[in-house]
């Protein structure tokens, strides 16, 4: 199994019960972040030298 390491945070949307959030699925929120996330680390990577 690959392990998997949080290496960045992000907010992520708060609300009340039944809110405006309430019809999107939690696994669709996560899967955003998730995006947001890898993209910040993928553009990380690129400005880095390679010296």
């Amino acid at each position: 199994m690959t392990e998997v390491f949080i290496c960045d945070a992000v907010r992520t949307p708060i609300g009340r019960y039944g809110g405006v959030l309430s019809s999107v699925r939690t696994d669709d929120l996560a899967a955003i972040r998730c995006a947001r996330c890898s993209s910040a680390i993928r553009s990380s990577i690129r400005g880095r030298s390679t010296k």
